[in-house]
């Protein structure tokens, strides 16, 4: 097991944590908080309620998301339908 101490000593103090609906990325936030980082954020709902909530999503360097993938079926019920992408 490694210490997240280890994971993100090389990233940025005021990097970020997100995931699917903010479980997870909040566990993380918190353990990482806990390790002695300063500048430790969660995003509230995590990237599917910011998808939801309307602001705008970026893919790739310089280009605009429309989609966000759900993972799996049961995933995407917490995804407006018009916001999943395609599960293949």
């Amino acid at each position: 097991r490694h210490s997240s101490r280890r994971v993100f000593s090389r990233r940025r103090p005021s990097d970020f944590q997100n995931c699917s609906v903010g479980s997870r990325s909040a566990k993380l936030a918190q353990a990482l908080a806990h390790e002695g980082f300063t500048q430790v954020s969660n995003l509230d709902g995590s990237i599917f309620g910011w998808a939801n909530a309307g602001p705008p999503l970026e893919g790739a360097p310089g280009q605009r998301a429309r989609l966000v993938h759900p993972y799996d079926s049961s995933w995407a019920g917490y995804l407006r339908p018009e916001l999943r992408a395609p599960l293949d």
